[in-house]
């Protein structure tokens, strides 16, 4: 027990906690959950206190560091939400298949074998590749499936 009583600064819980937000924050960077963020604010919170005000009394610091973890996740998840909905908006909108379902006349025979084809939309030309790999002779009308960059896949 003299060993303890010697070191017994450095074995203060507010370095535990400091531990804990350093660990969540770690958490946090590999993965999108944002709970992890209000755990390691709420250990950091708990930390000064138990630094300042809680010396050494472990049941304040736990009731402390459960409320503030949930007073920050009513305050985090809204925006945790809208970031969420901003990426996913944005992926949608990367993968966003322009003119999908529309009809378009081909204009130039198109023939994957050959890496030709060009087809027409509203005016708009685009180059063409059918999906199912078949020709499709100029003048026919198709349908836009999928595309890949500004080629149009059509069937």
């Amino acid at each position: 027990m003299e060993f303890l009583a010697i070191y017994e600064d450095f074995l203060e819980l507010g370095f535990l906690w400091i531990g804990i937000a350093v660990v969540a924050l770690i958490i946090k960077y590999f993965t999108k959950e944002y709970i992890s963020v209000c755990i390691a604010a709420a250990a950091i919170i708990t930390a000064f206190l138990s630094f300042t005000k809680f010396d050494g009394e472990l049941i304040p610091q736990i009731i402390t560091f459960f409320a503030s973890t949930f007073v920050l996740a009513l305050f985090i998840q809204p925006y945790a939400m809208r970031k969420n909905e901003e990426r996913r908006r944005l992926e949608a909108r990367e993968h966003k298949v322009p003119h999908k379902n529309e009809k378009g006349i081909v204009i130039e025979k198109i023939d994957n074998m050959n890496g030709t084809g060009r087809i027409s939309i509203n005016g708009e030309e685009f180059t063409a590749r059918t999906a199912n790999g078949l020709p499709v002779a100029e003048g026919n009308t198709v349908t836009v499936v999928d595309h890949d960059g500004r080629i149009m896949l059509v069937l």
